[in-house]
């Protein structure tokens, strides 16, 4: 079955809605994400390009749904940014060229592991067996993980908030059930304001080791 695709701005806003979602949030993360790669230095680790983008990404959407009744979850080392009350996770993924295009069909950029393999194959479990599901709360195993998926160009940032339903053994995703198409940013689109951190800053001090 082909993939529900929302683009239009009406049908985004009452999607994501119903989801305890805004797309100015999920947008502003992805802003704040492109910054923390943009301030970055021919100096920097060059791995470090890829990893700050996902990194920034992850925080900013976390504090930013906090107020929304999100919270973060990082069991295994596979995090999520979670609402338990409507049984939603969201995972930040790097996407391949079809990212944020409605006539194209998305995938990971890189492979993803097993959390990711799990979590959609849980997916399909759920959508096929919704009515067996205890409720009201069905527990972190049985949530529906929905990806956001982000494609950087030399022109802009592509993204869309995704529902995978089919993935390879691989961790390739190979199908979607849901995907919502976020107005992309636009890069040469200046000047983006950089959020400061809800985080306090830490003072260490430094004290000379004693001889």
């Amino acid at each position: 079955m082909p993939a529900a695709v929302y683009v239009e701005n009406l049908d985004i806003d009452q999607r994501l809605a119903l989801l305890g979602l805004k797309e100015s949030l999920l947008r502003e993360a992805m802003t704040q994400g492109y910054l923390a790669r943009a301030r970055l230095t021919a100096n920097h680790p060059r791995i470090f390009h890829g990893t700050s983008t996902w990194a920034e990404t992850v925080a900013s959407l976390r504090e930013l749904l906090r107020p929304e009744g999100w919270e973060k979850s990082d069991i295994g080392n596979y995090e999520l940014t979670l609402n338990s009350t409507r049984d939603i996770a969201i995972q930040v993924v790097t996407g391949d060229e079809g990212t944020g295009l409605a006539q194209a069909m998305p995938s990971n950029k890189c492979p993803k592991g097993r959390n990711t393999i799990e979590a959609v194959i849980n997916n399909r479990q759920l959508d096929m067996f919704e009515e067996l599901i205890p409720q009201p709360y069905r527990g972190i195993n049985n949530l529906s993980t929905w990806i956001l998926l982000y494609r950087i160009t030399k022109e802009v940032v592509r993204c869309e908030l995704s529902l995978p339903s089919t993935v390879s053994e691989e961790g390739r995703i190979t199908g979607w059930k849901e995907r919502i198409l976020l107005r992309p940013l636009y890069r040469e689109a200046k000047p983006f304001d950089v959020r400061p951190s809800q985080h306090p800053e830490i003072d260490i001090p430094i004290k000379r080791k004693a001889r």
